[in-house]
């Protein structure tokens, strides 16, 4: 289960981790990410990945809240959301299937950046830091591979952010 508890603002999701109708490996291989691993990879990552979803309107996450998980949307769309002063929040993006969020306190353990709300039904494959850790120590290479993908990702994310910037004299 996930270890971020959503602030009242939303209200707590119900989860299922029934795997059993679930080709995870599947589900990975087909987001962006996914697609730059083998079949064979994507094997080795699925274990370590966790089944959720989330219904329509329930907060995945809340900004602010510290978090220890990146999730893969498998199904569903998810907004990208930013709270910009008391009183409004700003939709960033708008997310759909292969996506994926939640990196950068994966990767850094600070606070979440923003919140991510389900605008319809999702399921997602969650992968929480200790899953990633236990999967260094018996995968390394694909762990390796696994996290200079996510720096990549962070990398373009930061780019594309950057253009859109206006910087003043």
């Amino acid at each position: 289960m996930c270890n971020d508890t959503p602030k009242t603002i939303y209200p707590e999701a119900p989860m299922a981790t029934n795997t059993d109708q679930i080709d995870t490996a599947q589900l990975f291989a087909a987001s962006k990410l996914g697609k730059h691993f083998t079949a064979d990879e994507c094997a080795i990552i699925a274990p370590y990945l966790e089944y959720t979803h989330y219904a329509k309107g329930h907060s995945i996450f809340v900004q602010g809240e510290t978090g220890d998980f990146m999730a893969f949307l498998g199904h569903g769309v998810v907004e990208v959301i930013k709270d910009i002063s008391k009183t409004r929040d700003t939709i960033i993006v708008i997310l759909g299937p292969g996506n994926s969020f939640g990196e950068l306190s994966f990767v850094d353990g600070e606070p979440r950046s923003a919140s991510v709300l389900a605008r319809e039904d999702v399921e997602l494959l969650i992968m929480h830091k200790s899953q990633f850790l236990a999967m260094r120590q018996q995968h390394l290479e694909t762990a390796f591979k696994f996290l200079e993908l996510i720096a990549k990702q962070i990398s373009k994310r930061l780019r594309l952010t950057t253009k859109e910037l206006v910087y003043r004299a």
